[in-house]
């Protein structure tokens, strides 16, 4: 069933029932796909699997946030002079929540799409066979190969250090204060402000890894809680938060 009312959303609502919705954003970007990808990885605390079905790269991902479903479909659609064009399309369902419920999700549905597309910016879609050919699969390949190097949690480990090690940084904040976890005269450590100040350095990258770990354990499972996500997604879902 269609249905013509409108949301807070600046993303094209599909359709509406009582129990789903669907949107779909078209949009265009400077960034490449798998900084579009790390995006929407950070902003739903999901890993997307990845599909190259007739040379077309596109990720999916599902994830349940306050006890509604959702799934993601994020396409490459076309490489531009200078921008890339991108789709992304949300389907979300809560049948099966009470009844109750289903009136506070159809009306709060359109204030978390806009949150996780936050940084993406509405366009027209792109007809068929607009763009670079070889840009595109140019843009593929990277993109794939970029992804292959988060083979395993080692890698990923790797990765976290040498950014760290160059002057990324991990943060948190609440209203009572936060955390910075840094690279510092040499040695790894973890600043809490605020109500609870405190300071800690680290003797050694795997005690480091250990903390980094457990401090974003439940941050790395909240799209699947209570259960708990593979340990190599766990740390994708990290990398993610690494600030550069």
């Amino acid at each position: 069933m269609v249905d013509q009312t409108k949301t807070n959303s600046s993303v094209a609502q599909l359709q509406s029932t009582a129990t789903g919705a669907a949107w779909l954003l078209h949009f265009r970007d400077t960034r490449p796909p798998q900084e579009i990808l790390a995006v929407m990885e950070d902003n739903i605390t999901k890993v997307f699997s990845t599909s190259t079905e007739d040379g077309r790269l596109a990720y999916a991902a599902q994830a349940r946030v306050t006890g509604a479903q959702y799934a993601f479909e994020l396409r490459f659609e076309a490489a531009l002079p200078g921008v890339n064009a991108y789709s992304l399309r949300i389907d979300s369902s809560w049948s099966a929540m009470p009844a109750s419920s289903h009136d506070y999700f159809r009306k709060t549905g359109g204030g978390w799409i806009d949150f996780w597309t936050r940084s993406f910016k509405r366009d027209e879609p792109v007809e068929a066979g607009e763009g670079s050919a070889e840009q595109y699969a140019r843009l593929c390949d990277e993109a794939l190969q970029s992804e292959a190097r988060l083979g395993s949690v080692p890698a990923i480990q790797q990765i976290i250090i040498a950014g760290m090690k160059r002057g990324a940084t991990f943060s948190t904040a609440h209203k009572e204060g936060g955390t910075i976890l840094k690279w510092l005269d040499g040695c790894f450590i973890r600043s809490d402000y605020g109500e609870d100040p405190d300071l800690k350095k680290f003797a050694d990258e795997t005690e480091f890894l250990k903390s980094l770990r457990e401090f974003y354990d439940f941050e790395t499972s909240r799209a699947v809680y209570p259960d708990k996500v593979p340990e190599i997604d766990a740390w994708k879902l990290i990398l993610r938060k690494l600030s550069t």
